[in-house]
């Protein structure tokens, strides 16, 4: 073995190893047997302790125990945060033409997938390293000196792929965060180049999108209570049905006689007639094809068809959906449980109702995944949203849009929980100290972003692959109430750019608005030009659907292929959102676990916030106490969104 002396020569061995495994497993084992110390000593005296401890946890992956190499769980996400990864080992495994070796798929997956995935590797300090040519015609020369021996008998053995859970993670209470999750930093004015080192693979794109039965994220979505459509929707008892899609499933909703609000199957379980033609009436809902009636749970409670001492009734129901309604929104509950999990007790669930907003609500004609990535991107908040200097002209309609002080793009730094995840965006203001703007994800889909002194709550509901309501509500937990102007323009917020379209019965239409795709959102090119960086009216998250929506893959399905993407260090929250939701989903698939906030909904209840911080200070421990809803204190709101 040549010594490791250098930044290539690191990166080159780290290389070899890698690539080793594929085809030479047994070879792989013998390294870690023979090579291990040695290979750590060299990498020592070149590179220092660091990140001697991920060759160690690398490297004794390979078990070649019994004659067959099983590639064990690794979590290098932790690792890679853990231990400060070279900047060669990265730079070299990060490069284009080694993404496309069989090693991607083994060993060296974990480093060329995931390492900078979590954008919580330091690799600024890397002026060897700006000609990667001259690295990757390094790698070649000594891939051939370092040639592996063959073996006669490697077709023999079984390598099986590397996962990268985080099955069995201890998610203990103290603090919302889980020990070994660590917080993800990034600098977003260093000379990181992440390239295509986060990049998802198809097969991952796919888990991360598809929420139809049987799906894994659809059935990791199921295991929760989520909002479905608000309680306005249904504003007396046996009044109108509602077709609804949720997750890819075909439902309806209604308010029986009693109040209680249902959602059944829509097809009816006797010969799948549309229970939307149905008669609400007398606690529950009757078929008009041959009058069978169901009430909310499910239970047929008539069945005029059969003779009056038939017992079919008793066995025959159909599927519903337990649903809870519970200031200003009806929530539902699609999993396969017969018990459900306990009810969410976010803000705007626990609070008087007087405090919590009717909630708004906009159809996005686009897969939720990229929809709710909008909300987790904080720099875009710099262009699509801006106006374009601090003394713009209001534009005609929408907001005055968002002026950033510091020219540079925020600095982010990322701590993944136990419920999902949160950040800090950090801006440097003109006198000195940090504005830093946190935004919290709870998984499945909720986000709650910081615009003002009030708790913002919200979901990227699923209605299939194609389209998601973004359903927001606002609470005021120390008052006051939010009166009936207020809750009027939340019920029709985008009235000054048309509204909505007229509805049809098909719920894809259900607050569409009239500025849309078809008509480029209202753009305005001469806003654009003199006053808004983006000439779409900046009305909620108007502007935000004309990015995301167009967003298709190759075939035009509006859900994007994101093995095209590039990238960068600011994209370190949707990335890290993304592992959480990925690792979530294959973890239930794998083993039947479900995240920890489906058992204990508490883990939760959190809270944004915006704060001024004087320069230099530990915003984690500065911001705890106010990022608890049940201290007392009110919203943080240091400064306001639009400034």
């Amino acid at each position: 073995m040549l010594p490791v002396a250098t930044d290539d020569e690191v990166a080159v061995e780290t290389h070899r190893l890698a690539t080793l495994a594929p085809g030479h497993p047994r070879h792989v084992a013998d390294v870690v047997q023979r090579d291990a110390v040695s290979l750590e000593a060299d990498v020592d005296a070149a590179c220092g302790g660091g990140v001697v401890q991920v060759f160690h946890h690398f490297l004794l992956a390979v078990d070649g125990d019994a004659g067959k190499v099983v590639l064990r769980e690794v979590d290098v996400d932790t690792l890679a945060v853990e231990y400060k990864v070279h900047a060669g080992v990265v730079e070299a495994l990060a490069l284009e033409p080694c993404r496309e070796t069989e090693a991607c798929q083994h060993v060296a997956g974990c480093l060329l997938q995931h390492a900078g995935a979590h954008a919580c590797l330091d690799i600024g300090a890397a002026p060897a390293l700006e000609d990667n040519t001259r690295n990757l015609h390094s790698i070649e020369q000594m891939g051939e000196h370092h040639a592996p021996r063959t073996r006669a008998d490697d077709s023999d053995l079984d390598v099986q792929h590397i996962s990268f859970g985080a099955r069995g993670r201890d998610t203990r209470r103290a603090h919302r965060v889980s020990p070994e999750l660590p917080a993800l930093s990034l600098s977003s004015d260093r000379n990181h180049r992440l390239g295509r080192s986060a990049v998802l693979s198809r097969e991952d794109n796919e888990l991360l999108c598809r929420v139809g039965p049987g799906t894994p994220m659809g059935e990791l979505i199921r295991e929760y209570w989520f909002p479905a459509l608000p309680s306005r929707e249904f504003p007396t008892a046996d009044g109108d049905i509602k077709r609804m899609r949720l997750l890819g499933e075909n439902i309806v909703m209604f308010r029986d006689s009693e109040g209680r609000m249902g959602a059944l199957a829509e097809a009816c379980p006797h010969r799948g007639a549309s229970m939307y033609f149905g008669r609400n009436e007398e606690c529950g809902i009757r078929c008009p094809y041959h009058g069978w009636k169901f009430d909310v749970t499910g239970k047929c409670v008539d069945m005029p068809t059969e003779p009056e001492d038939s017992n079919f009734i008793n066995k025959v129901r159909a599927t519903a959906y337990p649903c809870r309604d519970v200031n200003h929104m009806v929530w539902i509950y699609m999993g396969r449980k017969a018990e459900p999990p306990p009810f969410p007790d976010y803000e705007v669930n626990t609070l008087a109702p007087e405090l919590v907003s009717e909630p708004n609500i906009m159809m996005e004609e686009a897969n939720w995944v990229q929809n709710m990535e909008g909300d987790l991107d904080s720099v875009h908040l710099d262009w699509v949203h801006k106006r374009l200097h601090e003394d713009s002209e209001p534009p005609p309609l929408g907001s005055n849009g968002f002026y950033n002080p510091d020219p540079k793009p925020a600095k982010l730094d990322v701590v993944r929980t136990d419920y999902g995840a949160y950040y800090s965006g950090m801006r440097k203001m003109p006198d000195g100290r940090e504005w830093h703007r946190i935004n919290q994800f709870i998984f499945p889909f909720h986000t709650m972003i910081t615009v003002g002194p009030v708790v913002i709550f919200r979901a990227f509901v699923p209605l299939d692959d194609h389209h998601a309501m973004l359903i927001t509500q606002a609470a005021m937990p120390n008052g006051p109430a939010f009166d009936d102007e207020y809750n009027q323009l939340q019920i029709d917020p985008f009235k000054e750019v048309g509204g909505y379209i007229e509805r049809s019965h098909d719920p894809r239409s259900y607050y569409m608005t009239v500025a849309n795709k078809r008509n480029d959102y209202w753009l305005d090119r001469d806003v654009q030009k003199d006053r808004m960086y983006c000439g779409i009216p900046f009305v909620l998250n108007l502007p935000d659907r004309a990015m995301t929506e167009l967003m298709c893959g190759a075939d035009g399905e509006p859900l994007y292929d994101r093995t095209q993407e590039h990238l960068g260090t600011t994209d370190v929250f949707v990335i890290a959102v993304r592992r959480q939701l990925l690792n979530a989903a294959k973890q239930r698939r794998d083993t039947g676990e479900a995240p920890a906030n489906v058992a204990d909904p508490h883990l939760g209840r959190v809270r944004m916030g915006s704060f001024l911080l004087e320069a230099g200070a530990d915003w984690k421990a500065e911001v705890a106490e106010r990022l608890d809803p049940d201290n007392g204190l009110p919203v943080a709101a240091d400064l306001p969104l639009i400034i």
